[in-house]
Order: C-alpha cells, then structure tokens, then sequence
C-alpha cells in the first residue's frame, strides 16, 4: 500500500526531507530521471528535522542512487559540491557520500574529503572543521594521525580538541590497542602527534587498554555523579546558597524529600524575576508540582513565552480536573494549540483521539506540528489505549522527524500488529532503528 501518488513531487519532497521510507520504496520502482533534481537536491542538502541527533541522510539516499541507473551523475554533483559548501551539516552529508564513493575506489572522492579539510575557513568556528570525522572513518589511524598533525600546526584549533574524541573514533574503525600502539610508534617518529597527545589529560599511550577504559568508565560515573554537590539531605535553603544552583534543580528535585520539596514549591508565588523563575520551573518536569495545580496554570497566561511552555511541561504529569479543563481552554487558542495535548498525559479520555486528531490535521508549522507529535507519542505511551491507534497512524504520516517516527513506530507495536504496508515503509526509512524493527518484523513475515 503506497499512498504516494507519482505526480505529486511536493509530497515526495516533503517525505524525503522527513526521511520516510516510503520516498524511496516509491522511487525505486520510478525511472528516477524524472525525479533528478528532487533527489539531488535531498543529497546535496540536510534537511533532517533534528541534525544533531539525526545525522546526515547519506544511509538513507545512497540506496536509491545505487540503482538510479545515474550513480556517476549523482557522484559528480556531490563531489563537486564539497569544496565551496559553507553550511556544516550539509558538509557533513556531502563527506558522508565521499566516504562511500572513496570505499568503492574514486580517489577524486577521497582526495575532496582531504581538501576539505586544508581549505577550510579560517575565520570559521571549530565545529566548521569538516572532514575530520570522514577522514577517520575513511582511514583509521593513519587518518587519525594526519589529522592530529593538522591541527596541532593550526593553534586556532588545538584549544577546542584537547579531549580523546577523535582517538575514540579511530577506535572505533580498529581497537583501543591498535590505536594505542600505533600512536606510541607516532610519537617517536612525528613531533606535532606527541605535542597533541601531551595536551590531552585524559588520555595516555601508557596506559593498557584496560586502563584506558577503566579510565572512562569512572569519568563517566564521576560526570553523572552529583553526590559530592547534594543530597537526600540537601535542604532548599542550602541548595538556593550554591554558585551551581541553576544546574542543580533537575537533580535536587528527584532526590528532595517530600517536606523540603513542598517548602520549594511554596514559593512559586513570590518569583518576579523573569530569569529565577524559568530556571525554577524545572524543578516540576519530572516531580509533579505539590500544591494546587492552579498556581501553576496562572503562569500560561503568562507574558513570556518561556515561561508559559515550562508551565505547560510541568502541568504534563499533573492529573486534576482543572488541568483537563486547561486543555479544554487552550484547544481552542492558536498561539498555545500545538501545546494542548501533552496535557492529556496525565488527563485523558475516551473520546480524545477525535481532539488529537483535528490539531493534527489542521497544524502546519513544521515546529508545531513536531511538538504536537511528540505529545501525541508520550500521550499514548502512557495511555495505551486502541483508539491511540488512528491519531498515531497520523503522526507517522506527518512528523517531520524520523527519530519521533520511530518512536511512534514502537507505541504502534506495542498497540496491534503492524500493517505490511507499513514495515515494507519502515525498511528504507531513514532512521537505522526503524529499519532493525521492520526488518525484524518482515523475518516473521517472509512474504513482505
């Protein structure tokens, strides 16, 4: 069941810029040629929703280019792209395809990732340093080890890499101690990699492997670690005194007993400052505000934005009447609709599918319309009720982000069976846990 016909080219647009699969299984059975400059353009740029927990789409395009039957068209344009793209996640995805074009044997594509790297901006910001990753991926240590050269004879960059993030990644290509020995034998041989790793703290060749990941592991529980700060014990009056007050309210309110708790929410009232009170309102995401929830609802008439959407959050996870009744209210009030439905969280009804629905169909701010998908996902993971069946089978159409598409996938599963239309989809959709599920699911179904 594909329900994308072939002339409409806005509608194909808008899936490949979701990354949904059904663009591509769409295309795969098209002559592609009449599609050119549709997919070009998605390969050219990045038009994920969330780039940063995304990723480049190259997974997700490279399939389709492979049998265009105009791979060397689609190679041409990418590489002679690379040198003049200024936009770094766009960069990215175009390094990304030459990673690939390298792997199958076009030294022109491996030679544009490297000249990426060397002719960079240097008036741009570090994260502009493009090609790095790449350059990795492509070639493991002795990338790492050219890399490394190149930034330690470039002092504008060494400040923002004197952590282990691309020895990391080399490991990740090979091992933590084939790395580790070939930066010992690198040491002795290139001066710039020893000046480099001398400035790395938490990183050393003499360390064992071992070491090396005990290391880390106890950084990583060290970082997570707030015990040595606060406590069960820590009153409110104590915390309020700490210079890390503000980073310290999420896990203060988790760890409160209900007594200090209720003496901080007390206070909600007497807070003018515009600054205070944002950062205040984080005490209530995960806890439930203690006191009358109408205290809070004050607050969505609020003049600052802000200030409304933290209420509107901590108001998520409270059930009362009155918030049912917010929701009711603001339903109805363009400025605060895409915001509704996360209060049905904790307050729905039978019958709200109907609402959800509407505020669906009619939302079209790409913004919006992904925070009212991400409330309809977490409104049916904690109301798991049939009838979550049509509004999320909606959000699965619409959501322009594929990691909330795979999260409705999920809540789908646990609600029925999945449709054959739908894991045929999910095969080439672009986010890589949504493949594993369909792909799971089409071993039980070998006909699909």
């Amino acid at each position: 069941m594909i329900k994308l016909k072939p002339e409409n080219s806005l509608e194909l647009q808008r899936m490949l810029h979701s990354g949904m699969g059904r663009a591509i299984l769409f295309l795969i059975n098209q002559d592609t040629a009449q599609y050119r400059d549709v997919i070009l353009d998605a390969c050219l740029h990045n038009y994920a929703y969330d780039k940063q927990c995304e990723g480049s789409r190259t997974d997700y395009l490279y399939p389709l280019l492979k049998v265009s039957n105009e791979l060397d068209y689609y190679r041409e344009s990418i590489i002679r792209a690379i040198p003049d793209e200024q936009d770094y996640d766009d960069s990215e995805q175009l390094l990304d395809f030459a990673v690939l074009f390298a792997r199958e044997g076009c030294e022109q594509a491996r030679s544009a990732i490297y000249d990426k790297l060397h002719r960079r901006n240097t008036d741009a910001l570090p994260r502009d340093l493009a090609g790095v990753s790449q350059i990795i991926e492509l070639d493991g240590i002795s990338g790492l080890i050219h890399c490394l050269e190149y930034i330690e004879s470039n002092p504008d960059l060494i400040g923002a890499y004197q952590d282990d993030y691309l020895i990391r990644q080399a490991e990740e290509v090979t091992s933590i101690e084939e790395v580790r020995l070939a930066l010992i034998e690198a040491v002795q041989n290139k001066p710039a990699v020893a000046r480099m790793l001398a400035g790395i703290d938490e990183y050393s060749i003499e360390w064992t492997a071992e070491e090396i990941v005990r290391r880390r592991n106890e950084m990583r529980e060290n970082h997570k670690s707030l015990s040595d700060i606060i406590s069960s014990e820590t009153t409110w009056e104590e915390l309020k005194k700490r210079p890390e007050f503000n980073r310290l309210v999420p896990s203060w309110s988790r760890l409160a007993s209900d007594s200090e708790f209720e003496r901080a929410a007390q206070e909600l009232e007497s807070i003018t400052d515009l600054k205070q009170l944002t950062v205040y309102l984080l005490l209530f995401v995960k806890r439930p505000f203690p006191l009358d929830p109408n205290k809070l609802i004050k607050l969505v008439d609020y003049p600052d934005e802000g200030v409304v959407w933290r209420a509107l959050t901590d108001l998520e996870i409270i059930h009362h009447p009155d918030v049912r009744a917010l929701f009711m209210r603001i339903i109805e009030v363009p400025e605060l609709s895409d915001q509704a439905v996360g209060l049905l969280r904790s307050n729905y009804e039978t019958g709200d599918d109907q609402i959800i629905i509407h505020l669906l169909e009619v939302e079209n701010d790409l913004d919006n319309l992904h925070r009212l998908c991400g409330d309809t996902n977490h409104t049916y993971q904690e109301n798991p009720v049939p009838e979550g069946i049509e509004p999320l089978l909606l959000v699965f159409e619409k959501v322009p982000c594929a990691l909330c598409r795979h999260t409705c996938l999920e809540i789908i599963q646990s609600l029925a069976e999945i449709p054959d239309w739908m894991i045929e989809e999910c095969r080439y959709d672009a986010d890589s846990g949504t493949r594993e599920i369909a792909e799971s699911l089409s071993d039980l179904k070998p006909g699909i």
